[in-house]
C-alpha cells in the first residue's frame, strides 16, 4: 500500500496482509490460517493457540470476558441513550423556535448544549 511511510508517534507500525493467503509453507500463511481457526488445537503457532485456549476454554477467563463484554455493552447503551436525549432536546428546541414559542437563548441549557444562532 502506498503512503508516506511515516512511523506513528508511539513507534508502532501497521502492516496490511491478505487474510486469504493461507500457504502454510510461509510464516504469514500459517498466521492467517491460525487467525481463521475456531479451534486452538488446529493452530500452528503454540503461543497463539495457548492464548486462544485460555480465552475460549478456561472457566475463569470466560467469566472475565463476559464481564468485559457486559461493561462494553453497558457503556455503549449509555452513550446511545445520551446521544438520543441530546437529539431529542435539539428537535424540541427547534420546534419551539419554529413555533416562535422561545428564543435561542431561553432554550439553551448552560453546560449541556447551546443552540446556534440562526
Amino acid at each position: 500500500m502506498d503512503g508516506e511511510n511515516l512511523p506513528f508517534e508511539d513507534g508502532s507500525h501497521i502492516i496490511y496482509v491478505n487474510g486469504e493467503f493461507r500457504d502454510t509453507s510461509h510464516p504469514i500463511g500459517r498466521l492467517m490460517h491460525d487467525f481463521h481457526c475456531a479451534n486452538a488445537a488446529d493452530m500452528y503457532d503454540p503461543i497463539l493457540a495457548d492464548r486462544v485456549r485460555y480465552f475460549k476454554e478456561d472457566e475463569g477467563s470466560l467469566e472475565q470476558m463476559s464481564r468485559v463484554g457486559d461493561k462494553i455493552r453497558a457503556e455503549a447503551l449509555a452513550e446511545g441513550r445520551a446521544k438520543q436525549h441530546r437529539e431529542d432536546c435539539l428537535f424540541f428546541a427547534q420546534k419551539l423556535i419554529d413555533d416562535n414559542t422561545f428564543s435561542n437563548e431561553k432554550i439553551a441549557v448552560p453546560g449541556v448544549f447551546s443552540y446556534p444562532s440562526l
